[in-house]
């Protein structure tokens, strides 16, 4: 709400009680000299304004990746649980007017840094992944993207040889302790999509992962492959 003080008093038909008071117990003049100027602006925040101003984040329009649209809302939370899991910075549960629940994540200025985001979601098992245009959230204090590191600095991609994927997380144990006594590379296991899952290295080049998966399968384990996964 905006009042001017001038030669005439200008507002808006709606007062709220706190201006009407103030005008009612002080002198035009008054306020002038008090304030110093010739013409006063008075302005009142209302509920939400302060709501807006509180926030951590800018709405701007944008882009997103979009991993799931559904009717079903257990579905819906169902996958963003899944999705939490790679620890991304923002995942959202959306219902639209379609009434339609979407899971969404990220907060992109320009559709490249969506799209880059699409491509990890893909290797990190997520596919039918697409890029939306929608209100995003942008940090107040967000640093801006340094534009002069590497691709796989940004994205921070590895190469790993995956040899197993198993529903029982004491069959990817029980495997892990055999290959250990046999191969010096680091071996781990990693949960996805309700899979367990035995990964050998964390390269930062297909060609090291290549090499791996090359003596792999001369050893005997042919249904070894290459995998890319998010740090």
């Amino acid at each position: 709400m905006m009042i001017l003080f001038s030669s005439t008093i200008a507002a808006q038909s709606s007062m709220s009680p706190k201006v009407k008071e103030l005008l009612q117990r002080s002198e035009l003049l008054e306020l002038i000299e008090k304030y110093g100027r010739n013409e006063l602006s008075l302005s009142i925040k209302g509920k939400e304004e302060k709501i807006i101003e509180k926030r951590s984040y800018h709405i701007v329009r944008g882009f997103r990746c979009q991993v799931f649209a559904s009717s079903s809302q257990d579905a819906a939370l169902e996958m963003a649980t899944k999705l939490r899991r790679l620890q991304l910075d923002s995942v959202y549960v959306i219902q639209g007017a379609d009434n339609l629940y979407k899971i969404q994540t990220g907060n992109f200025v320009d559709r490249n840094g969506a799209q880059i985001l699409l491509d990890k979601l893909y290797y990190a098992g997520f596919e039918g992944v697409w890029v939306v245009e929608t209100e995003i959230h942008i940090s107040k204090e967000k640093t801006p993207i340094d534009r002069s590191k590497s691709f796989e600095e940004q994205n921070k991609f590895y190469f790993s040889v995956q040899i197993l994927a198993t529903k029982k997380i004491e069959n990817a144990q029980e495997f892990k302790s055999v290959l250990e006594k046999e191969i010096s590379v680091p071996i781990y296991i990693i949960e996805n999509d309700g899979f367990w899952k035995l990964l050998i290295g964390q390269f930062e080049t297909k060609s090291e992962a290549q090499a791996l998966l090359e003596d792999l399968r001369e050893n005997g384990y042919l249904d070894a492959w290459i995998t890319q996964i998010m740090r």
